[in-house]
């Protein structure tokens, strides 16, 4: 018997839903590890609030304010990983609202961007880790679908929502920014020629431009320039290429996801051309016209993947649209479109797979592994980078058992008799030596090692000093 209109729309829903369902326990999964780096700063300015009116007194861009804000309502929970549930909450809820806009162009498209949303590393990589990056993205695509029931009514509680989203998207983290400018610039093509079309352009923008004023005056100029390991802005685009495909970020494989990439996008927005051409010009104002003049204004001097996260969801859409319209078209079509969502997703689940098995790093178990191997009940340690190890330190502290305690020795101030452990921190795609030697001529043997899951925590290598004096015979195996 044949299936009535009403019966696919069940249907298409319950696959959407249970596609949802598997996202969330996805984000959930990666939740579970250890804070790194970033989120334990992030924990560490929410400490230094009394009230959650101060949360705009913190200078430093790891101020997410939406996100520390969160963390500082949750208080100490017995397992930090509860400050990364907002995240998850808002990534699940960008999933959503990706499908909501993909629907436009069919219930195919729905799916295909729910699959490389919800299953994409890097959707999965923000969206399980204490930032503001999940949040931003959440209110970016509520804006965009907000702007553009906007657009087609004129009424003004969809202003009123769109308002809210950009308000609470520049909370949530400043590579919101590229959202902004990308909706901006798509309301003036949306209204370009239309007979109150300036009206309506003040009516949608004027508000959370006011509000973006102040916001910059009050907070955003007061701001510290911090950032992380060099990545040149080139790199960071080839990399966000890599975790839009899934294929290897390294060699021939680079080059290769920068070519499947871009011949995807051109696939997608040559099709998208010939019957929504409306609806591509606003996608492409955001997923490529707004961060290129991010870039040519900002000119960073470092660019990671997850600062391009709203630009690769709005992409995405445009690759679901893509991939939609050649299902429908079927017979080999069809079949490329299924060949190509399955490449995508095998290379997103390897990704994923080692964020499950290894989590942002082991620093909490390297730091017990530390003290338990170490004869006195005071452990020294230094190491590579003596203000993360600070931080990590401060906050584990809480960890250290009764009876024990631990005292860090910034690089230059280690004793000429050394310290007790070198804890070396080194990127993702490098290896750790086997020996080390501080400025003293101390020297150390490395004995384990903690990974992390790729463009998220570090690798953690520990080196004592005198090994054979603390039973390391020999090389430990790899730990994590």
């Amino acid at each position: 018997m044949n299936e009535t209109p009403a019966q696919y729309e069940r249907l298409w829903r319950f696959a959407c839903g249970g596609l949802i369902v598997a996202a969330a326990l996805l984000r959930l999964g990666g939740a579970a590890g250890e804070l790194w780096l970033d989120e334990v700063w992030s924990c560490r300015i929410a400490e230094q609030m009394t009230s959650p009116w101060q949360v705009l007194e913190q200078h430093g861009l790891n101020n997410n304010p939406l996100n520390t804000l969160a963390i500082h309502l949750i208080g100490s929970p017995r397992y930090p990983q509860v400050y990364r549930l907002p995240a998850v909450a808002a990534s699940v809820l960008a999933i959503a609202f990706a499908a909501t806009l993909a629907r436009v162009g069919g219930r195919t498209d729905a799916v295909f961007v729910i699959i490389l949303t919800g299953g994409g590393y890097l959707f999965v990589m923000t969206g399980s880790e204490a930032r503001g990056y999940s949040g931003a993205l959440a209110m970016a695509l509520v804006a965009i679908w907000a702007a553009r029931r906007y657009h087609e009514t004129s009424r003004g509680s969809w202003a009123v929502l769109t308002a809210a989203a950009i308000s609470l998207g520049w909370l949530s983290h400043l590579t919101f920014a590229i959202a902004h400018v990308g909706l901006l610039i798509g309301s003036i093509a949306a209204v370009w020629r239309r007979p109150r079309g300036l009206i309506n352009l003040a009516q949608l923008h004027t508000a959370p431009l006011v509000l973006v004023a102040v916001y910059y005056r009050v907070f955003v100029r007061q701001l510290g320039v911090e950032g992380g390991p060099p990545k040149p802005v080139g790199d960071g685009l080839a990399s966000t290429a890599s975790l839009m495909t899934g294929l290897p970020d390294h060699g021939v494989w680079r080059a290769l996801a920068v070519v499947a990439a871009a011949g995807l996008t051109l696939l997608a927005c040559r099709m998208l051309w010939m019957q929504h051409r409306q609806r591509l010009i606003g996608l492409i104002m955001l997923a490529f016209v707004a961060p290129l003049a991010a870039l040519l204004i900002q000119r960073p001097t470092f660019l990671y993947p997850r600062h391009l996260l709203i630009p690769a969801a709005v992409l995405a859409v445009i690759w679901a649209h893509g991939l939609g319209m050649m299902w429908r078209r079927r017979g080999a079509a069809r079949v490329a479109a299924v060949v190509l969502i399955a490449a995508i997703s095998f290379g997103q689940a390897v990704r994923c797979d080692a964020l499950l098995e290894l989590g942002r790093g082991g620093y909490l178990a390297a730091l017990q592994y530390m003290i338990e191997h170490t004869t006195n009940e005071r452990t020294t340690i230094s190491g590579s980078d003596d203000f993360g190890n600070q931080v990590m330190l401060s906050f584990y502290t809480g960890y250290v058992p009764s009876g024990r305690t631990v005292q860090y020795v910034r690089w230059t101030n280690i004793p000429e008799s050394g310290v007790d452990w070198m804890l070396w921190q080194y990127p993702h795609g490098t290896s750790a030596q086997r020996f080390g030697e501080d400025d003293s001529g101390n020297h150390y043997r490395r004995v384990g090692e903690w990974h992390s899951a790729p463009y998220t925590g570090q690798h953690i290598a520990l080196y004592p000093l005198n090994p054979d004096s603390l039973g390391f015979e020999r090389p430990g195996p790899p730990v994590g």
